[in-house]
Formats: C-alpha cells, structure tokens, sequence
C-alpha cells in the first residue's frame, strides 16, 4: 500500500496552475481574459485518491487520463463541463476509459470537480456473477452514466464530507481508521450506484457516423503556430464556415477564431514565464502567429489584465 497523503493548494496565476497540470501530461488552455484564481485539493488512501478541483472560467484541457479507473462529477449544480465532447449533466458520472485520452471544457464563471481514482480491479472486484458483466458492459461501452437522483447525491455528499472532515482536523489524513471507512464507504456507494442506472445504459452505444472533431483536432495540431484562417480551417477539413462556428460555440461557447487566438496567447505566455532564454517578445509572438505587435500587445493585455513586458519581467 503507498503513503497516504493530503494537498491543498490554491493558484492566483494561471500559469503556475497549468505548469502543476504539465506534470501530470495535462496541457490546459485559458478561453477568457483575465486573471483567474483555481484551487486543487487530493486525499489519499494510498490507495484510492479522492481529489477536488476549481477551475474559474472557460478552459480547455488535454493528456492523458490517470491510470487506473477514475470516476468524475461535478460538485454543484452551477458547473457546466463538455467531457470528451458531450455536454455533462449535473447528475451524470463521467467514466474515464482505461487508456483513454483526457479532454475536459469548463464553461461557467466557476467550474468544481470531484474525480475519484483507484486501480481498475479495486472498483470491479465488488461485482460478483451477473452483476460483474453489466459492470464490464457497462464501462465499456459508456463515457456518461446518469443516476437516480438520491444515488447521485449520495457519491456527492461523500465526496464532501470527507474533504470537510480534512478541514476540521487536518490530521486525520494520517488515520488508518478514517481512511480505511473512506475507501470502504465510497467504494460501495459507487457500487450501488451503478447498478442502481437505467437499464437502457447497459446497451451498446450507437457509434457516431462520423467524427468532424477528429480531422479539426489533426489540422489544429499541425497548425498551431500559425495563424489559420477559418477559411483555410474549412477548406483543410472539408467542413463549411457555418458548421465550424456551431462545432466550435457548442464545445467552447466561442468561434473558431476566438479559440485558436487565444490558445496562441496562452502559448506566447508560456514561452515568456518559462524560456530561459531572453528571446525578444517580439520573435516569441511572431513564433506563435502575432506579427502586428501593437495589436499583439493590446489583446495579451486585455486578456491577462497585463503588458506582456510585464509577464516577462516577473520571471
């Protein structure tokens, strides 16, 4: 069994947050100006990971998903999260596949996550004969599971309380008695719970014709250094102008071009916190699309609430 541990740590800058992600292969973008305050809390029993985390504001994240099975949910009602592409309700659980690839949105002024994590078997050995092939059906073929209401409610309230009880007397954390309940409790609320969804869940999804993300996510991919026109996007994809602008509005809640400028501002910030190297502002911007520097300058401040000269002179 690993060491129990318990963090709690708060990030008034956004790129010290993002930085913490990259450790863990998550890349995250910021989608709104300016300087947002985000919050990551973990509880360990060393063997299951119970973890809390406040995004504020629109961000898009990318990785990879931890290993292991992890089982996620928005804390409150106010969170709007798009998952892997799919609108989040505010009673589903979101499945992360083993192996899969992380890819979470967060839309409203505050965004509160709990994600729970364990090895995978840890989770399936409390399904025995029958019940253990819904629950491999189960997680196989779905990504979103809605619960009945008080079923829900119940992995939520856990959730809470425990990270209250942490509050209160911080050293509980190293208690083998109170850990030991928590991995106990959760693992069979989690349980009852997924047996508990509509049985129509337990049917294999119908697959989607076709994917438009995946030939947008290629080109972008290839293209991020570079100012691509949304025309030059459409063309490259084969997706007209108008259904780019209601892909992009219905996952990020922003147009294609409202996106890729700022991804590219958040890519010019990290080059200037982070390049040991004193390159000119104006060879990092250029190197990530801006060639009009007075423009370049006037959105960088608008949208980090400071001059890009300013980012660099505090590193």
């Amino acid at each position: 069994m690993k060491e129990s541990f318990y963090i709690d740590r708060g990030f008034n800058d956004f790129e010290e947050f993002a930085e913490v992600l990259r450790s863990w292969n998550i890349r995250i973008n910021q989608l709104q100006p300016g300087k947002p305050i985000n919050r990551l809390r973990q509880l360990s029993t060393g063997n299951l990971q119970l973890a809390f985390a406040s995004f504020t504001g629109r961000t898009h994240q990318l990785g990879d998903a931890p290993p292991g099975r992890t089982i996620a949910l928005c804390a409150d009602q106010n969170t709007e999260l798009v998952w892997r592409k799919k609108q989040v309700s505010t009673d589903e659980l979101m499945i992360f596949p083993t192996g899969s690839e992380l890819d979470v949105v967060t839309r409203n002024t505050v965004n509160n996550l709990f994600t729970i994590t364990m090895p995978d078997d840890m989770l399936a050995s409390r399904f025995r004969g029958g019940a253990r092939d819904v629950y491999d059906t189960m997680l196989a073929k779905h990504e979103l599971l809605r619960l009945p209401s008080h079923e829900f409610h119940k992995i939520r309230s856990l959730c809470q309380n425990y990270l209250q009880a942490i509050d209160h007397q911080p050293k509980l954390f190293r208690s083998h008695v109170f850990l030991s309940a928590m991995e106990e409790k959760l693992l069979f609320t989690l349980s009852q719970a997924l047996l508990s969804s509509d049985n129509t869940l337990w049917k294999p999804a119908k697959k989607s014709v076709r994917n438009p993300w995946k030939k947008i996510e290629e080109t972008l991919e290839t293209t991020l250094n570079t100012p691509i026109k949304v025309s030059e996007l459409s063309q490259s994809t084969g997706i007209s102008e108008r259904s780019l602008l209601r892909l992009f509005h219905k996952r990020f809640g922003l147009s294609p071009k409202a996106y890729l400028n700022r991804v590219r501002l958040c890519g010019v910030r990290h080059e200037l916190k982070n390049s040991s190297i004193k390159v000119p502002i104006s060879d990092v911007a250029n190197n990530w699309g801006f060639w009009h520097m007075g423009q370049f300058a006037a959105d960088y401040r608008k949208f980090f609430a400071e001059l890009p000269s300013t980012t660099r002179g505090q590193f």
